[in-house]
C-alpha cells in the first residue's frame, strides 16, 4: 500500500505529464528561471499538498484555477487549503485563472515578479 507521500509523488508525476493548457502555457514562462530569475518547480509537494508551481526560495506558490474553482464547495476547500499553506508552511499563494493566463499572461508574470520582490525584502 502506498504511503501518503508516495501517493502525492505519483499524482504529481502524472499531473506533470498531463498539464492543463493554461498550466502548460504558464510553465513555458516560468521554467528555466525565465520569470525574474526565479526557480519554479511544477506540481511540487509541500506537506499533504500538491502545488501547481512552487518557488521554494521565496515560499511562493502559483495556482492556476479553472472554472471548477468557481463552485462554492470548491471555493471553500481552496480557502481552507490556502489557510493551511499560509499558516502551517508560511507559503504565499497567488491564484490566477485560466483566462488570466490566456489573456493577460504579461500581467500574471508581473504579479509574480512583484510578489517575489516584496518577499525578497522581507527575508
Amino acid at each position: 500500500m502506498e504511503t501518503t507521500r508516495q501517493l502525492l509523488k505519483t499524482l504529481a508525476r502524472e499531473a506533470r505529464h498531463t498539464p492543463t493548457p493554461a498550466e502548460k502555457e504558464l510553465w513555458e514562462r516560468l521554467r528555466d528561471h525565465r520569470c525574474y530569475g526565479l526557480h519554479f518547480r511544477r506540481q511540487d509537494s509541500v506537506g499533504p499538498f500538491r502545488l501547481d508551481f512552487y518557488c521554494r526560495s521565496f515560499k511562493l506558490a502559483v495556482e492556476v484555477d479553472g472554472s471548477i474553482h468557481e463552485v462554492g464547495s470548491v471555493q471553500r476547500r481552496d480557502a481552507d487549503r490556502q489557510q493551511s499553506l499560509e499558516q502551517e508552511f508560511s507559503i504565499h499563494l497567488l491564484r490566477v485563472t485560466n483566462d488570466e493566463v490566456y489573456c493577460q499572461i504579461e500581467n500574471v508574470i508581473a504579479c509574480i515578479g512583484a510578489l517575489a520582490t516584496r518577499l525578497s525584502k522581507n527575508q
